[in-house]
């Protein structure tokens, strides 16, 4: 898939260090999508651990999106695919997802300068879901403290098995 292509080298350019190219994307119609990730409109899901329980092994996006969403979820679900990669599991549901939005803010604005992906970062700091909207108000509020490294760092050194 050339989109997750495009997302990975963006990743990689944060300095979020995967091998990439090996991580499998799907498009799936996947009816328990959404109650898998706990009610909370799931459109992606990366390899993840929630309760315990392995979810998926690789990224899986809901088959039949526009396309624009589908490109726009992939940034997020590669926060979580670096998170898994490093072991990076001991952060709070909301401070995860928080940062997952985060690396998906960061990468649109990076691939889509000119086309405005205010809409999509619009929506998340406008979210009133308290994982994801507070989460990534949360997480955006402490990467505007330090520089993107720094921020990033600082997660993986905290959320560390």
């Amino acid at each position: 898939m050339q989109a997750w292509r495009i997302v990975a080298q963006a990743c990689d350019g944060l300095g979020l260090k995967v091998a990439w190219s090996a991580v499998k994307v799907r498009l799936r119609h996947v009816p328990a999508m959404e109650s898998m990730a706990g009610g909370s409109g799931c459109i992606g899901l990366a390899r993840n651990c929630w309760a315990d329980r392995w979810i998926d092994g690789g990224v899986t996006v809901l088959y039949g999106l526009p396309p624009a969403l589908c490109v726009s979820t992939l940034p997020h679900e590669a926060g979580h695919v670096w998170c898994h990669t490093n072991g990076l599991r001991n952060g709070t549901r909301a401070e995860i997802e928080g940062f997952c939005n985060v690396v998906g803010c960061l990468v649109l604005k990076q691939l889509f300068p000119d086309l405005k992906p205010q809409l999509c970062v619009d929506a998340m700091f406008a979210s009133t879901d308290p994982i994801y909207g507070d989460g990534f108000r949360s997480e955006w509020a402490l990467l505007q403290k330090s520089s993107w490294a720094e921020y990033r760092d600082r997660k993986h050194s905290l959320w560390a098995e």
